[in-house]
């Protein structure tokens, strides 16, 4: 996947969230509006980002820079 898709995922959640932010703590919920809400404080993909960049520049032969 590329990068910007999770870079935007991260910036526009509150447009797909029209409702003041709050914490989920149930993991198996059935209510469709709430099963996809992205965390609150978070990272923002970050650290997963450059893991996922490293092992593909790692799998094509380069060095990650």
């Amino acid at each position: 996947m590329d990068r910007t898709f999770f870079q935007l995922w991260i910036r526009n959640q509150w447009k797909r969230e029209r409702y003041a932010p709050s914490f989920h703590l149930d993991d198996e919920s059935l209510d469709p509006k709430t099963w996809c809400r992205f965390p609150i404080l978070s990272g923002g993909f970050s650290h997963e980002l450059k893991e996922m960049r490293k092992n593909a520049l790692s799998q094509m032969g380069e060095e990650p820079g």
